[in-house]
């Protein structure tokens, strides 16, 4: 059972990384009921955490930590009705202290009564997930997944749109039988349905689902590499025979298949970068919903932005320059990628690494650039116009 492990809060082995601030993480239940393959949820035996404990975790967090962000990591949050419970007593918190006002959290992938009922709770403290991962039906059939019909979608977005609540979704690119083009138009159909966040993400592959098999890999001749993932790493001297190692995470992503080339990948890369500049920093965004006020699709201008033919030379460089990043963070191999990290970090103790697409948008809004882009962007819906 879950909670024949001990809390690793209530027996105070996380007492300095609250004292620390560092934000909690807490966790009703395990496991999932769907059977997606590039996940590995599903393979492991669903079971939850007694009410009572979840409870004594949250008073045992709060009592500690001022923390404005709080992650639940339920695979399902709100499968259980006493999810209800659970919900009432985060958003308890916030109303008395102001805090946690950053929700991490996916709802039941089935919009249940009980789900939108958690949701009103919550308010835009959590936006309201539909993931698709993808629109694509052929991808769908061979990674075991199944998607909310669209109308039940749009009753969802009604819903939040009711109470205030922000509707965000998801894709993930890298899936078999996936091409750039079937990606690109879900990622449009999610706009279409009304969703205020779009987020895009690569397929990673983790040991134990079925999509990074042998024989998935093979029958659908994928091709995979290596990048560092963020900042968790760390040199150690073993004082023996290994002498120094380095530890690390990092990500083993596909970046070709018989469905999407390499330069695909990249393609999506960037469009990741146009997204999250729209509308997660909702930069330009009032030029989109200016473009469909008009009957003209905002993806017309995404579209047009990805390829970024037509700019000036300096914009073309700005971007070429992204698009180098893109290909420079990737490594054949776990071990080529640990080997050259051991090197930067030996050459530079204070290295950090950089998500790229953040960090160049925050770039593009906060330089000198941004000026002549505005002047480029001006044209660009003049000529889509």
């Amino acid at each position: 059972k879950p909670s024949d492990i001990p809390s690793p809060y209530l027996t105070g082995l996380l007492d300095r990384f609250l004292a620390d601030g560092y934000s909690p993480i807490i966790q009703g239940m395990r496991g999932c009921p769907y059977s997606c393959s590039f996940c590995f949820a599903s393979k492991l035996k669903i079971g939850q955490f007694s009410d009572e404990r979840v409870m004594a975790e949250i008073d045992y967090i709060y009592a500690r930590t001022d923390s404005s962000a709080l992650a639940v990591t339920d695979d399902n949050f709100g499968l259980y009705k006493r999810d209800v419970i659970i919900a009432k007593k985060i958003k308890s918190i916030y109303d008395e202290r102001g805090y946690p006002n950053k929700l991490l959290l996916y709802y039941s992938k089935k919009p249940t009564k009980t789900v939108q009922e958690i949701s009103k709770i919550m308010g835009n403290l959590a936006p309201f997930f539909i993931s698709y991962q993808s629109r694509n039906e052929e991808t769908l059939k061979v990674i075991d997944r199944y998607n909310l019909v669209d109308d039940n979608s749009k009753v969802i977005s009604e819903m939040c749109r009711k109470n205030g609540i922000d509707v965000a979704s998801e894709m993930i690119f890298g899936l078999p039988l996936e091409t750039k083009e079937s990606f690109m138009s879900g990622v449009e159909d999610l706009y279409r349905l009304d969703a205020d966040i779009i987020a895009i993400y690569h397929c990673k592959y983790f040991n134990g689902t079925d999509l990074a098999t042998s024989k998935s890999r093979s029958k659908f001749n994928i091709k995979t590499m290596h990048r560092f993932y963020e900042d968790n790493f760390q040199i150690f001297n073993t004082n023996t025979d290994y002498g120094e190692i380095v530890a690390c995470e990092t990500d083993e992503i596909p970046v070709s298949s018989d469905s999407y080339s390499f330069q695909d990948f990249l393609d999506i890369r960037k469009l990741g970068f146009w997204l999250e500049l729209f509308f997660a920093k909702r930069t330009y965004y009032e030029v989109l919903k200016h473009l469909e006020n008009y009957g003209i699709s905002p993806f017309k201008l995404i579209n047009d932005l990805v390829e970024y033919d037509s700019m000036p030379e300096n914009l073309k460089l700005f971007f070429f320059g992204i698009e180098e990043q893109y290909r420079n963070e990737l490594y054949e191999s776990h071990r080529d990628l640990k080997e050259d990290y051991k090197r930067i970090i030996k050459d530079n103790p204070e290295f950090k690494s950089i998500k790229i697409n953040l960090y160049y948008g925050y770039l593009l809004i906060f330089s000198d650039i941004r000026v002549e882009f505005n002047e480029y962007m001006k044209e660009l819906v003049k000529e889509i116009a």
